[in-house]
């Protein structure tokens, strides 16, 4: 037939689409027949335009009888699936199971990710917004602003705010009560135009306008005056009268700068209770933010920037900027408003849910697979009264996917229980409100279709692929001994999942017990910390001298900073160093007992004494006499040291101090000066008033083994008497010191967790397997007791080709283990070495438990009688 008497080819192939497969060609030539007469008769057009008009008039029949007979199939489907669920049940409560595990883990992550990946994204304008800082500090000169907000056209508009508590919280008097404050922020009256808040009741545009103004959040407005309306009513800070103008609803959790109340930054110049620091260029308190006009980029910013910067102070820093949408994930800078999140732990988290859902997955193809021999009867009937093997994939498909909607109905159940557990060990405040129901829906159907293909593929093609006669004349005998069997394959994937995070979780936990139990170069046991507010800090003598009294307590001290706090980094000269650079010493200001009361060892020159005057006698550690003394520690002695400070004079180093850990040992031991301190009278520069000078935050105590319970006692009775509007101002410091491994104490516990998890998982999995291979090599089990062979022999006959699987998953897993733990350890700067040892044991921990789970089943049908299972069968 040439080309002309041919029928459309597109309305040709729509039409074999239509019929059904056994009619097909009888169809097809009957309507060419049809058409050819037309074709002679009356031409090509009207013979192509009856054919177009067939075919359309087959497709409401076609449709019907599609949905008819695909509703017939599909209740055919459902009931099949169902009785598969009820006869095995044991088959379906494992994969099921696993499923839940695995789909609760991706719900939970999901829900983590969208929540921290929302951090200040409600403000409008955001992509507008930035923040000035330097390479290591987020904070800058207030005067920087003046200097910037003129000379840079594009900046709309900027505000500065000061954490006014971040040298200790503060005590207001509300009326006649009075409250311990520890968020109190000072910031321009442009706060408002650049970060979103609503307000409850106030005027954005004034809130912030009068010197002494007062904003407070709405719980911050409940704790200060009650049920009644703030609005008017006074507050004083350390004399000075505020009054509150405007109350805004309670900052969400989902931003990287959180506060309380509210002043203007002019009110504590003022006042001088937040300090005087508005018309220096050295004092870089403020954090400085801008935002950008309309369709404006920050282009050379930051080279314009610095350049504003140097004009003020020739040796300025460079200075950058940070999008407001990038601080919390990204920026771990030095006065940071609070600790940030870490894109690399939504990557981590991200990959331990896929990780958890490929086990579950996993376990469902090796289950399956071995499930749909003991229904090869049923698959080699169907395709003897004429199923089609894509009828039969969609069926094993359809029966995975419902396994996965089961499972995911279950998996929001388990997700919501443990959605609390999950909140208290990562700290965080995330709910359901940070997922849309219909995003949540869509994630939810998108996992389903994608874990129910991924999950039933192979079985289904698996299944398929029977032959009639083969499955009808006998079962085929499923065994392990197929060395290189697809199923072999994800039992190994599972085996080195496992190991991996069996391996990395014992490192971890080596690693936090190193950091534990090292040497720290000073006690950090039975010490108690009592931190004073601002308006107490001059009562720190009579809570050494009244505590000092009880039998328990050993020594005490004072200090402004503690070794486990970021002390203050102070620009510092001595005697012959070359004026070139910059050089910044951490310095804690100390009373002369602190060395004794935190046991740091003295190793040149002397200890604080009576002789020595306060603000004028320093002690260095090796690392500090090292850099002072140009290598050699013992030339320190004797320096006149200048810490650029106008409380402190330029005096002599009279002692060295051994290296003790003062920060996290993350970092390297770090420059450090003790400042011997008092309370006095100091001349402030410029103005020559005389100041009264209270350096001391805390109180620290030694306490005698045994003296705890009576010591912590009559702190509780001092603090009630001296400073009762401080709720429990005292703590431990060793679990101070311990919460700046917070991050890696939740990693631990999250590595334990997912290990347990993807051991359990892998475990069901071998389990569930070890039943379907016992079941369908009963009757071997059978044939060999009787010929003499042990439970062992039988044992070690089932399971040497997992030993051998087991081999090759580790020598896989452990490469693994040791790249990605190798640089995780390479962010301590004292870390554990990786031995042999915590390999062997993550290996043999995984063998053990995953070789004990899986011969249960073995070993029970090797003991039972060879007669029962020869009868059996």
């Amino acid at each position: 037939m040439n080309s002309r008497k041919r029928p459309p080819r597109l309305i040709r192939w729509l039409l074999s689409r239509l019929t059904l497969y056994e009619i097909n060609h009888s169809i097809l030539g009957d309507f060419e027949e049809s058409y050819n007469t037309i074709l002679r008769q009356k031409g090509s057009f009207r013979a192509r335009l009856w054919y177009i008009s067939q075919v359309l008039r087959s497709l409401p029949y076609y449709f019907g009888f599609l949905l008819s007979t695909g509703l017939g199939l599909l209740f055919n489907y459902v009931k099949l699936s169902l009785r598969n669920f009820r006869r095995h049940r044991f088959y379906t409560v494992i994969n099921i199971t696993g499923l839940s595990i695995g789909l609760a883990a991706v719900i939970i992550t999901f829900l983590y990710i969208r929540f921290e990946m929302s951090f200040d994204r409600y403000h409008p304008g955001m992509d507008r917004i930035y923040r000035i800082v330097t390479e290591t500090f987020t904070g800058t000169p207030y005067i920087l602003g003046e200097s910037i907000h003129g000379q840079i056209p594009e900046i709309e508009e900027l505000v500065r705010i000061k954490d006014v508590t971040s040298w200790g919280p503060i005590i207001l008097t509300a009326e006649t009560k009075k409250v311990t404050e520890k968020k109190l922020f000072a910031a321009d009256p442009s706060l408002f135009k650049i970060f979103a808040h609503r307000f409850i009741s106030g005027n954005p545009d004034t809130a912030l306008s009068h010197p002494a103004s007062l904003v407070l959040t709405e719980s911050a407005a409940v704790r200060y005056f009650g049920q009644i309306d703030p609005i008017g009513k006074t507050v004083t800070i350390r004399g000075s009268p505020l009054q509150v103008t405007a109350v805004i609803a309670d900052i969400p959790p989902n931003s990287h700068l959180h506060f309380n109340a509210l002043v203007p930054v002019v009110a504590t110049a003022n006042n001088r209770w937040g300090g005087d620091d508005l018309a220096t260029w050295t004092s870089s308190n403020y954090v400085t933010y801008f935002k950008l006009k309309p369709n404006t980029q920050p282009g050379n910013m930051e080279q314009r920037l610095t350049a504003a910067f140097r004009q003020g102070r020739k040796d300025g820093s460079p200075l950058s900027i940070q999008a407001l949408k990038t601080i919390h994930l990204h920026s771990h800078l030095r006065g940071e408003f609070e600790a940030n999140s870490d894109i690399r732990n939504l990557r981590f988290a991200a990959i331990i849910a896929i990780v958890l859902l490929l086990i579950a997955i996993l376990n469902f193809m090796n289950l399956a697979s071995a499930h749909s021999l003991r229904r090869g009867r049923e698959v080699g009937m169907r395709k003897v009264l004429g199923a089609r093997r894509g009828q039969l994939v969609r069926q094993f498909i359809g029966e995975a996917m419902a396994f996965v909607a089961i499972a995911a109905v279950l998996a929001l159940f388990v997700a919501n229980s443990l959605l609390p557990v999950f909140q208290q060990m990562t700290g965080s405040s995330l709910d359901w409100s940070y997922i849309p129901l219909g995003l949540l829906i869509l994630f939810l159907g998108g996992i389903i279709l994608l874990a129910g293909i991924a999950a039933g593929s192979y079985p289904a093609f698996f299944a398929a692929g029977f032959q009639p006669i083969a499955v009808l004349s006998s079962i085929p005998k499923l065994g392990l001994s197929r060395r290189f069997s697809l199923r072999n394959f994800l039992v190994g994937v599972q085996f080195i999942i496992s190991i991996f995070f069996v391996c990395t979780s014992l490192i971890v936990t080596s690693q936090m017990r190193y950091m534990k139990n090292t040497q720290l170069g000073r006690d950090s046991e039975h010490i108690l910390i009592i931190e004073l507010p601002r308006e107490a800090r001059h009562l720190h003598q009579t809570f050494k001298t009244g505590l000092l009294r009880h039998p328990g307590i050993i020594s005490a001290s004072s200090s402004d900073f503690l070794p486990s706090q970021n002390s203050q980094n102070i620009g510092s000269t001595w005697e012959g160093r070359l004026e070139t650079e910059d050089i910044y010493l951490a310095k804690i200001n100390v009373d002369a007992d602190f060395i004794t009361t935190f046991g740091i060892e003295v190793i040149a020159g002397e200890a604080f004494a009576s002789h020595h005057r306060p603000g004028a006698a320093y002690i260095v550690n090796e690392t500090a006499a090292r850099l002072i003394g140009k290598g050699r520690r013992e030339d320190a002695l004797g320096k006149i040291l200048h810490m650029g400070t106008w409380s402190s004079q330029p005096e002599r180093i009279v002692g060295i101090v051994k290296d003790f850990h003062f920060r996290s040992l993350h970092r390297s031991i770090e420059p450090m000066v003790l400042a011997l301190q008092a309370s006095r009278e100091v001349k402030r520069p410029g103005t020559g008033t005389m100041y009264k000078l209270e350096p001391f935050k805390f109180v620290s105590l030694k306490i005698a083994p045994g003296y705890l319970k009576d010591v912590l006692k009559e702190v509780k009775t001092m603090c009630r008497e001296f400073i009762s509007y401080s709720p429990e101002p005292w703590s431990f410091y060793d679990q101070d010191f311990g919460r700046m491994y917070a991050a890696e104490q939740i990693t631990s516990r999250f590595l334990m967790i997912l290990a347990f998890t993807a051991v359990s998982l892998a475990g069901m999995g071998l389990l569930g397997l070890s039943i379907y291979t016992v079941a369908n090599r009963r009757k071997e089990i059978g044939i060999r007791r009787v010929m003499g062979a042990s439970a062992v022999n039988i044992l070690l006959l089932f399971f040497r080709d997992l030993f051998r699987i087991h081999l090759i998953a580790a020598l896989i897993a452990v490469p693994l283990v040791y790249y990605f733990m190798y640089d995780w350890l390479n962010n301590f700067a004292y870390r554990i070495h990786l031995g042999p040892a915590v390999f062997l044991s993550g290996v043999a921990i995984t063998a053990l438990l995953f070789f004990a789970i899986s011969s249960l089943n073995v070993l029970k049908h090797a003991s039972t009688n060879p007669a029962e299972s020869l009868r059996h069968e």
